[in-house]
């Protein structure tokens, strides 16, 4: 037979029930619900204790809820018998559950506390989810191949620059120690290899341009990929006369060869040459070199003849068990042999191979700039942190009442600090959610709007790792937003704050102590932040006027790439140059064009070993790797770069003429004897004609505008041809119909070739300033968010101080002081949070303004102009977040301020 209870749960609810109506006007009708939910629960976990233990307990919770209800007093309710922690985990579970319920709900009762905190959290989380989506693919993420650790890539190095290795220097490393597969890789073409960067697909109704990347034999296993279908490239078949072959991407599969499993085999013409298709890539492959590539021709290397030119990528995978360091050091003694077996072509005493890994090779130059932009949204978290724990510590005083009732009814800090934590979870899963759908939305704008150079775009994704630093974010929020009020509302003044009816001094000096703290930290990281978008903006401002070195202001270019083994030789290469020359002279609406194997600002292709011959008595000047441009007579006229001394190319400049050369300022001022370099000649590959310089131009930006000019030599593009032209055309009438004609006239001449990089000079100028410009528009919005949440902060705590100090504001104006006097003492009050706030945040700014100085180029250190006006901007800002307060303080009232006395 079931044990009777002798004090039935019902009649002991109604009775409690009777106690807490009778003393309402203590105890307060909104928390009525709260106390009888908590002495339900009190019923449930009682009813393992034995009998009189569960009578002793109730009767004790009886009376000293009437106690409270009718006097005000705590009375402590002391707990059960102590189960094992398996025995527990149910009730802690319901408990939890509880907790979160009653967070939700105490959230409920207050809306616009509610809908401003999750708006500050979810803009704080927000922008951190999407920039550390755009880190972590970039950065951190390991390169989707097997064991990517083991990639190196293998490049040249001289005292002045690094660079790729030739023929030569590749058939050499296949041969060295440590690696288990060398490969290389090239997207810059070279008629000398009868190939081109640009590839066209022919053959079918209209040519279609398709980006690839020629590759040789061990390029796919030394990434670890597979293909999906057929065969990756085996030995042989990058040998001159080897048969002309390729791998296709999935992508291309589908679209141009009808997703069939008998593509392998299939014949496909590739600038008029069929190419035997050997494999089908998997849909996640990556490669490397030209992400965008699409198709993989072999690379059929000639026998070199020389040491250059130095075009070739190439990538090695490291033995198990082999080091960086180890295979470093194997390298020393092959780089002696090819110097000493090619020094008739290159004096090689200052140069040597250097590997460097392939994640910090993709990464590149952008690596600083995503860590600053990291920085920035953290800084911008930490505010929005601190904001809501301000806006917390404020609810948390009006919440008094409510902590001293549960303290007299027995709950212990324990206890309450859980149901706070609690409503600190539910605070922040509520602003997580809504911040997860705000970095969503804002990854996929920065995903839209990114830089053409930012590496791995397509892998830029919201996935696990971001769900997880959203949770850590979340699961610091729910700590900051339980422990901050809980150090404040929980104390042992909790009880006599409800006996007394008011919050005691002590524990208001604490709470706005620890507000104070608050925005001082909010002010702290706001200025650099601000300091910092405004040396982006001067970094921005003084790219734009930099001088690219040509007329910009107009124009039209596109890329042409001719079929090299179709024309049969370089004859015919030449005369296919010299007949789209007067084909755009005859071309309407064209005043000037010209042929280039660079273009500027940011098409530089190519480099070429030189020495240059020396005077009389003067030492071997020794060889110099430098940028070598092939250009088309009426180059320099067509781009607007000044001549300074001597002349221009001209037709008699022919591939029968005497070899001649032009070069730059900046060429002349690092290796020649002077300025004046009219007359000096050089040696390009180590062998062959001694060319003359027979003119000095300006220098052009080759490498966008953020780089300084770089060491160019131009010669003529009959005497150095090139299978990768640029064609610039200008004309008075618009771009649109410059290109139609243009466009005519080339499907005229090289039906088989479609033209790509079609563009304007204009555009391709402001395109070498993008991510600058996109970097500081992200650091302004930033910046632009800091400085609001630092005004609300510092409005919440001049707010809080005006409403705590009005009594003392009416007495003052009671006896005689003025609205102005009231206005000074606010003001003043602010100035000792907002002074301390800036100083820490200039010596913040000063030393981040250095870090960033040091790892972008274009960004100077921090002056006293940008760090005044980041200081005055805040303390501007401060001050119109302190007005509205210092108004409501003028016109506190004196007589009820008095009768509060």
């Amino acid at each position: 037979m079931a044990e009777r209870h002798p004090f039935p749960d019902g009649w002991y609810l109604r009775l409690c029930r009777l106690v807490i109506r009778a003393g309402r006007d203590r105890i307060g009708d909104g928390y009525a619900d709260e106390l009888l939910s908590t002495l339900r629960q009190r019923l449930g976990d009682s009813h393992r204790l034995p009998v009189p233990q569960r009578v002793a307990l109730r009767l004790r919770e009886l009376i000293a809820l009437i106690d409270f209800a009718w006097r005000g007093s705590s009375f402590a309710i002391s707990a059960g018998r102590r189960r094992p922690w398996w025995a527990q985990m149910p009730r802690r579970v319901a408990v939890l559950l509880g907790d979160l319920r009653g967070g939700v709900r105490q959230l409920r009762q207050a809306p616009a506390f509610t809908l401003v905190s999750v708006s500050v959290l979810a803009v704080g989380i927000g922008v951190n989810s999407a920039v550390f989506s755009i880190v972590n693919s970039v950065i951190l993420r390991p390169l989707p191949y097997a064991a990517p650790e083991r990639l190196l890539r293998i490049s040249l190095q001289n005292p002045r620059n690094r660079f790729n290795v030739s023929v030569a220097d590749f058939l050499s490393l296949r041969q060295a120690q440590g690696f288990e597969q060398v490969a290389a890789f090239t997207t810059s073409g070279s008629s000398w290899y009868r190939q081109t960067f640009q590839m066209t697909l022919t053959g079918g109704i209209e040519p279609e341009a398709v980006d690839g990347t020629w590759v040789t034999v061990g390029y796919f296993e030394a990434l670890g990929v597979a293909p999906l279908l057929g065969r990756t490239l085996q030995p042989g078949e990058d040998e001159p006369d080897a048969e002309p072959t390729l791998l296709v991407s999935h992508g291309f599969w589908q679209r141009r060869l009808g997703a069939t499993d008998d593509v392998v085999g299939r014949s496909l013409e590739i600038n008029g040459t069929a190419h035997r298709v050997l494999g089908v890539m998997p849909p996640d492959f990556r490669p490397l070199g030209n992400a965008r590539a699409e198709i993989w021709p072999a690379f059929r290397m000639l026998e070199p003849g020389r040491r250059g030119p130095f075009f070739l990528t190439v990538v090695g995978r490291m033995a198990p068990g082999w080091t960086q360091e180890q295979v470093a050091a194997a390298l020393e003694p092959l780089d002696r042999q090819v110097g000493e077996r090619w020094a008739d072509s290159f004096d090689a005493t200052d140069t040597h191979y250097v590997t460097t890994s392939w994640s910090r090779e993709v990464v590149g130059d952008v690596g600083p700039t995503l860590w600053a932009l990291m920085i920035a949204v953290l800084l911008v978290l930490f505010i929005a942190l601190s904001n809501v724990a301000s806006l917390l510590l404020s609810r948390a005083a009006r919440r008094r009442h409510e902590f001293a009732l549960r303290v007299a009814l027995g709950a212990g800090r324990g206890r309450l600090l859980g149901q706070l934590l609690a409503e600190g979870a539910v605070l922040a899963g509520l602003g997580g959610v809504a911040g997860i759908g705000l970095g969503r939305a804002l990854l996929e704008v920065l995903a839209r709007n990114a830089p053409a150079g930012l590496p791995r775009q397509s892998e830029i994704v919201l996935d696990g790792s971001v769900l997880a630093f959203t949770v850590a974010v979340m699961v610091l929020a729910a700590l900051v937003f339980g422990l901050v009020p809980a150090r404040h509302g929980l104390g042992a003044d909790a009880a006599r704050s409800i006996r007394e009816g008011s919050q005691t001094a002590t524990a208001a000096r604490q709470q706005m102590r620890t507000r104070a703290v608050l925005v001082v930290v909010e002010l702290a990281l706001a200025v650099p932040l601000l300091t910092g978008a405004l040396l982006m903006v001067e970094s921005v401002l003084k790219l734009q006027r930099v001088d690219p070195g040509f007329d910009a202001t107009s124009g039209v270019t596109l890329r042409l790439a001719p079929p090299v083994e179709a024309l049969g030789s370089t004859e015919g290469l030449l005369s296919l140059y010299g007949e789209i020359r007067d084909a755009m002279a005859a071309t309407p609406g064209v005043e000037r064009a010209a042929l280039s194997t660079s273009l500027p600002p940011s098409e530089l292709r190519g480099r070429n070993n030189f020495v240059r011959r020396p005077s009389e008595g003067e030492a071997d000047p020794g060889q110099e790797v430098a940028h070598f441009v092939s250009v088309s007579p009426g180059f320099f006229d067509t781009l607007g770069v000044p001549l300074i001394s001597g002349r221009a190319f001209d037709d008699a400049d022919g591939a029968q003429g005497r070899p001649v050369t032009m070069v730059d300022t900046t060429f002349a001022d690092r290796y020649l004897r002077s300025r004046e370099a009219l007359g000096e000649q050089m040696q390009f590959g180590g062998s062959g004609p001694w060319f003359t310089v027979v003119g000095l131009v300006g220098g052009v930006r080759y490498e966008g505008l953020q780089r300084p000019e770089v060491p160019t030599i131009y010669v003529p593009l009959a005497q150095q041809p090139q299978s990768q032209v640029f064609l610039t055309v200008r004309g008075p009438g618009a771009a649109a119909e410059i290109l139609d004609a243009v466009r005519s006239k080339l499907a005229t001449l090289m039906p088989n070739t479609a033209p790509t990089r079609i563009r304007t000079l204009p555009a391709l100028v402001e395109d070498s300033v993008a991510a600058p410009r996109r970097l500081t528009l992200l650091l302004g919005f930033f910046a632009f968010v800091a400085v609001g949440l630092a005004a609300l902060g510092v409005y919440g705590v001049m707010a809080a101080f005006v409403s705590q100090q009005g009594r003392e504001f009416g007495v003052r104006m009671a006896v005689g002081a003025g609205g102005g006097a009231i206005v000074r003492l606010v003001l003043r009050r602010a100035l000792v949070l907002v002074l301390p706030g800036l100083a820490i945040g200039l010596g913040l700014a000063i030393l981040g303004g250095r870090v960033l100085g040091a790892v972008m180029e274009l960004v100077s250190p921090p002056s006293l102009a940008n760090l005044g006006a980041a200081g005055a901007v805040l303390g501007l800002v401060a001050l119109a977040g302190t007005l509205v307060p210092a108004w409501r303080a003028r016109r506190v009232d004196p007589l009820t301020a008095l009768r509060e006395v």
